[in-house]
């Protein structure tokens, strides 16, 4: 032994250099370790479970596992391989088992990402098998734990573990058959640990089925939650048809079917967002949307409804996502290789899409887009925008948009823009509303949803539906009468309000007034104790105003401009006073225009008025035959309406409408004038209208200007009819003059006195010629007939004093003419009474008709006379020469003649039966002829053979003599008679038909006071009065011979 062995212990410097080097390599583990749970996030909790499934699954070819969760961890089991040395000490050391042969399969044990699984605790208790040779040593609850107050402490636990790796290889019990399950108990000791197994416990629903799909060698796997409830997923049947891999995971009772599109060139798997093979849904938020056999925890978003496998993706280091594009040469293969695999996977999807989108139910959830193009790392925003652009080109041409009628491509579609959709409680208002305009926008369920899917497109190009648009379209109607259901419209309103869009209405007309018509929120108002009947008024009078009120409903707390009844009366006695200023002669208000001024007059705060205004009102309504009855609008304070601008109106209007009225009326009714005039003509306020307008009635009959007319004083009409005769005024003096009974209506006018016509008719008959020249005076008959009025009525010697002083000498001047005077003389010279009868005559203004009808009167009294005395004269002649012819004396005979009225002048009797008649007639004008009475022509035409008619012509005899109608000898006028035997014959025809039917009931006949005309030329052809006696003979001598007999 040398001196330097003495001092240096050479044994325990290598054991302690051994120990150094072997502590310096668990150090390394210890760091990586340690980093990695500082690194732990809320991201790898969520990937922890899928680094135990993906360990199990790299250990069996039929794998099945069995998950647990306890009050104080999680278990997980597997009954994949068991461990080896190397396996049991990569888990402590934790770095991968993977071996470094070429095994695409196999993904590698106990890793980097295997530290994720220490979410759940950082004390683990495996236990399973350890394989050596043929043999297997059992592993029961063996400890790794990592929970330490200092670095060293892992490093001491990790070089403690191996250890107990290497005693178990040493001394443990050696067996022949291995247990079935290898398990791994976390226990959790915090309250996030407990939370992240709760997490995954509950993602299994979620995404475990997937996994199971994509990976061949899962079959089973159990899970017991807290509660010990069993759920069993187990791997079920796949089938293919249409190209499309259907695959069956069986979840405790229920089925779960997965839709894939499968490309084993490119060893890639599309699932389809499909519950059925023809219906589509959302796939869940939580879900990955990429795998790498596992999900790529992160990609939950990745830009699309549907989920893509392939283990050619080069993940992230992280797993949480793969590489696209970056700056980064080192990846730029396998971001190549990445972009490749999303470009025929995005291939497969958009052949999928085109080829059953109008089979899929909900073909919207087909169409979901939404990249992130707004990373911060610009390499990959760009390859995202090119990707969104490729997409949405595509997608933009598949019928994927559910309208009403169609399914459409969404370049033909108009979507909700995101404007309309800030409130659900008024979508149903804001789609109602739209949907009346556009046809060609999605069903009302799936409208919103597509709004949000569209707005992601990010496409400019596609058409939305905006506030603008729908107010734009709304105001194109016009009128509320467009819509049926208004109530929608008025919450579409209220929408535009809350969201602050409320310009529209100052923009765009679409509020609706009380006429249904849309018009701006600057003209319109709200409405302040404006009655129904006012509207009912204004909308003649000034329709303007009411199409200022808004809609009730409508008022939205737009804040309006109110609107009272000062406002209203301000407004519309405006526009009165414009109808005002047209009313004239001819030119009145339109009949519609004067019905709703009357409404307007009819208001009073009560409905008894007694006042000035009250009673004309009736009034006028009594003129216009309307109703009269008052119309109750109590007063509202400081909302006064001033009434007299539209009373005076209507009354101007009245005035002008009586004047069209013709001088009958105005007499008919000058009672209803003299009422009217009684109410107005002394109130003041209308003081103006009764100074300026025609309502006083002239005498004849026309309504004048109170300064046309003068008050009558008492002036005779046979005056005023002289003064307008001898004066011939331009106006008629009764024009002038006020009617009877009116005159206490005028104020301070001019009477017009009987004097003051009298001297005007007087200057006119001074003017055209002195009073001593009367004969020749243009005037005379009316000078002398004014005398004579002085004469009769002493008042007109009032009237004209000129004439009263000279009527002597003008009378004198009246009698130089010697007829004249014989004509007076022979006045003078008759008795007092006849003067005084003559005088009462020529007063009379008929005096030459009362002459000339009593000349005919007594004409006609000595026609009767003389006709009786021809027929007694003519009737005793016949008797006379009848029994002078016959020789023999006559008993029993007479010929008698009768006054009787219709009926004959003589009958020829004999024992007093009738054997003849015989009618005279005679005939003292020329211009007549001969008639018959009915009862005449009758008993001629009953009995025609002993009926004679005896016509007498004095027509011209002795004409203006006195003798005319005194006929004593019938010599005279023998050869004026002739006479027709047969009238009865010829009348027969005639009265045959009036005779029939004279007794008929129901039959119509003639009566009355007809007359039968015979002609002269028949007369001309009768025979002579000595045939009549001939034949008279004739007809006795029989009646005599049987007599004597």
């Amino acid at each position: 032994m040398t001196n330097s062995e003495n001092i240096i212990n050479r044994k325990l410097v290598r054991k302690r250099d051994e120990n150094e080097s072997k502590r310096e390599d668990m150090k390394q583990h210890a760091d990586k370790l340690i980093q990695g749970f500082e690194k732990l996030e809320e991201s790898h909790s969520r990937r922890a479970v899928w680094e135990l499934f993906q360990n199990a699954i790299d250990l069996s070819e039929n794998c099945e596992i069995i998950i647990e969760q306890r009050d104080d961890g999680i278990i997980f089991k597997h009954n994949g391989l068991p461990f080896t040395s190397k396996t049991l000490r990569c888990l402590i050391k934790q770095v991968s088992s993977k071996s470094s042969e070429n095994n695409n399969d196999e993904v590698g044990q106990y890793g980097t990402g295997f530290i994720t699984t220490h979410s759940f605790g950082k004390k683990i208790l495996v236990s399973g098998s350890l394989k050596e040779g043929d043999y297997f040593i059992p592993i029961q609850n063996f400890e790794i734990d990592r929970i330490i107050q200092k670095p060293d402490d892992l490093i001491d636990k990790i070089i403690a573990q191996q250890q107990k790796v290497f005693d178990l290889i040493e001394y443990g019990e050696l067996k022949t058959e291995c247990n079935t399950y290898t398990s791994f108990y976390y226990k959790a000791a915090s309250p996030l640990e407990q939370q992240n197994i709760i997490k995954a416990i509950d993602s299994l629903i979620v995404i475990l089925p997937y996994v199971m799909r994509i990976n061949k060698k899962l079959n089973k796997v159990k899970v017991y939650d807290i509660n010990g409830t069993e759920t069993i997923y187990r791997k079920g049947e796949t089938s293919n048809g249409d190209n499309i891999t259907t695959s069956i995971i069986h979840i405790n009772q229920n089925i779960k079917k997965i839709f894939s599109l499968v490309s084993e060139v490119e060893d890639l798997v599309v699932v389809l967002p499909l519950s059925e093979k023809n219906k589509a849904v959302k796939l869940d938020k939580y879900l990955s949307k990429l795998f790498l056999y596992y999900p790529l925890i992160g990609t939950e978003n990745f830009g699309f409804n549907y989920l893509i496998h392939s283990k050619q993706f080069a993940p992230t280091e992280p797993r949480d996502g793969i590489h696209l594009r970056s700056k980064n040469e080192q990846v730029q293969e396998k971001e190549k290789n990445n972009r490749s695999i999303i470009e025929k996977a995005s291939a497969l999807i958009f052949e999928f899409v085109e080829k059953y989108a109008l089979e899929i139910e909900n073909p919207k959830l087909l169409g979901y887009i939404n990249f992130n193009t707004g990373t911060s790392n610009t390499h990959l925003s760009e390859y995202f925008i090119g990707l969104k652009k490729k997409w949405v080109e595509k997608f933009k041409g598949f019928p994927i948009v559910e309208t009403d009628e169609e399914r459409l491509n969404a370049n033909e579609v108009n979507f909700l823009s995101s404007e309309l959709l800030l409130d659900e409680d008024y979508y149903d208002s804001v789609y109602f509303i739209t949907n009346l305009f556009w046809k060609n926008i999605p069903k009302k369920q799936i409208a919103r949803s597509w709004t949000k899917n569209i707005s992601f497109w990010e496409d400019e190009n596609i058409s939305y539906i905006t506030v603008e648009d729908i107010v734009n379209e709304i105001e194109k109607t016009l009128t509320l009468d467009f819509y049926q259901d208004t109530i929608q419209l008025q919450k579409f309103y209220e929408y535009l309000i809350k969201y602050s869009f409320s310009k529209v209405f100052n923009q765009h007309k679409i509020l609706p007034n009380i006429k249904n018509e849309f018009r701006l929120l600057s003209q319109l108002n709200s409405t302040n104790n404006i009655d129904e009947i006012l509207i009912e008024v204004a909308d003649t009078i000034v329709p303007e105003i009411p199409k200022r009120y808004i809609k009730s409903g409508f008022e939205l707390n737009l804040g309006f401009e109110p609107y009272d009844r000062k406002h209203f009366s301000k407004d519309i006695n405006s526009q009165i006073s414009e109808l005002n200023k047209t009313i004239k002669e001819g030119s009145v208000l339109e009949q519609d225009t004067l019905q709703a001024l009357i409404l307007y007059c009819r208001i009073f705060p009560a409905t008894d008025n007694t006042g000035t205004r009250g009673v004309l009102i009736k009034q006028i309504c009594e003129y216009y035959s309307v109703d009269s009855s008052f119309i109750s609008l109590p007063t509202v304070a400081n909302q006064e309406i001033e009434w007299l601008t539209p009373i005076k109106c209507l009354l101007r209007n009245f005035i002008w409408e009586l004047n069209t009225k013709d001088e009958s009326w105005v007499e008919s009714n000058s009672t209803f004038l003299s009422n009217v005039l009684s109410i107005i003509h002394s109130y003041y306020e209308y003081g103006d209208i009764v100074k300026t307008h025609p309502i006083f009635p002239n005498q004849l009959f026309k309504l004048c200007e109170p300064s046309e007319l003068k008050k009558d004083g008492d002036i005779s009409d046979e005056l005023k009819d002289l003064f307008d005769r001898i004066t011939q005024p331009q106006k008629k003096v009764r024009s002038t003059l006020i009617l009877s009974g009116f005159s206490k209506y005028l104020k301070d006018n001019d009477t017009k006195y009987s004097k003051n016509l009298g001297d005007s008719i007087d200057k006119v008959f001074q003017d055209a010629m002195s009073y001593t020249e009367i004969n020749k005076h243009p005037y005379k008959k009316d000078i002398l007939w004014i005398i004579k009025k002085i004469s009769d009525d002493n008042k007109w010697s009032k009237y004209f004093p000129f004439i009263e002083e000279k009527k002597a000498t003008i009378m004198m001047a009246r009698i130089s003419n010697t007829e004249t005077k014989n004509d007076l003389f022979s006045i003078i010279g008759l008795e007092s009474k006849h003067i005084a009868l003559l005088g009462e005559l020529s007063r009379d203004a008929d005096l030459e008709r009362i002459i000339n009808l009593g000349k005919i009167a007594l004409e006609e009294e000595n026609r009767e006379k003389a006709d009786f005395q021809f027929k007694h004269t003519i009737g005793t002649h016949i008797e006379k020469l009848i029994r002078d012819k016959i020789g023999i004396e006559l008993e029993d005979f007479q010929i008698k003649v009768r006054d009787e009225q219709g009926g004959q002048d003589i009958v020829v009797k004999h024992n007093n039966s009738i054997l003849y008649y015989i009618e005279v007639k005679s005939r003292w004008d020329s211009r007549n002829s001969i008639t018959m009475s009915p009862l005449q022509m009758k008993n001629a035409v009953q009995n025609k053979d002993n009926y004679s008619l005896c016509c007498v012509d004095m027509c011209n005899y002795k004409i203006g003599e006195k003798e005319r109608y005194s006929v004593s000898n019938i010599q005279e006028i023998i050869n004026r008679i002739q006479v027709l035997n047969d009238i009865g014959s010829r009348l027969k025809p005639i009265l045959d038909g009036v005779l029939s039917v004279k007794d008929i009931e129901n039959e119509i006949s003639l009566s009355g006071d007809y007359r039968g005309t015979i002609p002269q030329p028949i007369v001309r052809t009768g025979e002579s009065l000595d045939n009549l006696i001939d034949n008279l003979i004739k007809l006795i001598e029989p009646i005599l011979q049987n007599a004597n007999a």
